[in-house]
């Protein structure tokens, strides 16, 4: 199935305003940053409408969109404004299902699986800031229309690295010249360098990240200075910005991991944990009104989750690593029981899970015994909590809409590694990755 990200624009709503960008219909000079290369189409029967997509893949290849495919998206994203607008007093659902059945019974296009966060009053429409549909059973949409939600929860990114001297990667074997080169460093060349590697594409951001070289057989190292051009709010963060410079490396004759551990060790310190919910293993189903519960209960003779399933879900990471690294942990939630891999470059002092909460106990936080667990796993137990909360969505939508909605998830985001969609949230020395149920079940197909 293709998949495309996308922007939906109608100049009937931009503001031209100096500064100022239309809550709907207008997408700002930053967002427009978010991808290097971009597809931009106009709707062949009202050219006030464009689409620019920013991520189009089938099994995570890129790929085009034609301008007829265009054309039925922005077919259905102007009918499904028109019939909100016209239908002010339908709840969320009735919207939802009438505006499907109604456009299929007129066009010869089929969507299904049609979805939105909330409605934006603007200019006298009603008009969905994110909306997720499935067109003719091989096309999957998730288009905003809105700069703020497109913001917060865009998680696509692109990363182009920039070497600290041109030197780089002849000097690999020769760590004598690539010592002498780094402490020559030049800062005009390099951001010479850096501005250059934008070519005709602005950069959301510009980061630089230092990784001391270390001199052979001492404890000497020199600075090291990579610079990151970065197309994506969610690409920003220093632990991604490691793991694609070491995946970048890694590529360049002469580096290999050995050679990273011995010269350029620091790359190798992103401290995280992996958090899978069992969601497969159900004890009581879910009924009208009530979510399932879960059984915490596994046979470890028979049960080949962990071997089999488990190291889909961090592709990052070799098998046998993931399967001898994961303790099982009954949490309160729903009586689930959730997964948590230690991560594999996460520093050896702060790496084991059950080493950084000895005292956690699966206990309600409105007990008694809550308070006898330090503050710190305290703390954790409630954000594990949240997280578990955002975790359990059956499809993109209902995600987005408890991020933008939901009180207290300041700070939580969604991040995509090797293709795998999380949800984060950094706590102390670590970034949290929880899978969230739609990809569960994509992944394991249980």
């Amino acid at each position: 199935m293709k998949i495309i990200n996308g922007f939906v624009t109608n100049d009937s709503f931009i503001d031209n305003t100096l500064t100022v960008v239309s809550n709907v219909f207008e997408l700002s000079d930053s967002n427009n940053t978010y991808a290097k290369e971009k597809q931009t189409y106009t709707y062949s029967l009202d050219s006030k409408y464009a689409l620019k997509v920013f991520d189009s893949t089938i099994n995570n290849i890129a790929t085009t969109v034609s301008v007829i495919e265009a054309d039925s998206i922005l077919s259905f994203v102007d009918y499904a404004v028109k019939f909100a607008t016209n239908n002010p007093l339908l709840d969320f659902t009735s919207i939802i299902v009438n505006t499907m059945s109604s456009y299929n019974l007129n066009n010869t296009d089929i969507v299904t699986n049609y979805g939105y966060t909330s409605l934006v009053n603007s200019n006298g429409f009603l008009i969905p800031d994110y909306l997720y549909f499935t067109l003719n059973n091989n096309i999957q949409c998730m288009l905003w229309t809105s700069s703020e939600t497109f913001k917060l929860l865009y998680s696509k990114y692109e990363i182009v690295i920039t070497l600290p001297i041109p030197t780089f990667i002849t000097n690999v074997g020769n760590i004598t010249a690539m010592v002498n080169d780094l402490n020559a460093f030049d800062i005009i060349e390099f951001n010479t360098r850096l501005d250059s590697e934008k070519y005709i594409y602005p950069s959301t951001h510009t980061k630089l990240l230092n990784i001391p070289f270390k001199i052979p057989n001492s404890n000497t190292y020199v600075n090291c200075y990579f610079g990151f051009n970065i197309y994506g709010e969610q690409g920003v963060f220093d632990d991604i910005l490691k793991i694609t410079l070491q995946e970048y490396l890694l590529t360049i004759p002469g580096i290999t991991m050995v050679y990273l551990e011995n010269f350029l060790p620091s790359i190798l310190e992103i401290n995280e944990f992996f958090i899978t919910p069992r969601y497969d293993l159900i004890a009581i189903s879910s009924n009208v009104g009530q979510a399932a519960l879960y059984s915490q209960n596994i046979n470890s003779t028979i049960d080949t989750f962990t071997s089999a399933k488990l190291p889909l879900v961090i592709p990052m990471y070799d098998s046998a690593y993931v399967v001898n690294n994961t303790y099982n942990v009954p949490i309160e939630y729903n009586n689930i029981l959730v997964m948590i891999t230690n991560g594999f470059y996460t520093d050896i002092n702060v790496k084991d899970f059950k080493t950084i909460y000895p005292d956690m106990l699966n206990i309600a936080t409105t007990q008694l015994d809550f308070s006898k667990m330090s503050t710190v796993t305290q703390e954790f137990i409630l954000i594990l909590l949240r997280l578990m909360l955002l975790s359990d969505s059956n499809d993109f939508i209902t995600l987005f809409t408890k991020l933008t909605t939901l009180t207290n998830m300041s700070g939580y985001a969604i991040r995509s590694r090797n293709s795998v969609t999380y949800i984060t949230y950094k706590y102390l020395n670590h970034t949290y990755y929880i899978l969230p149920k739609f990809e569960f079940k994509r992944i394991t197909g249980l």
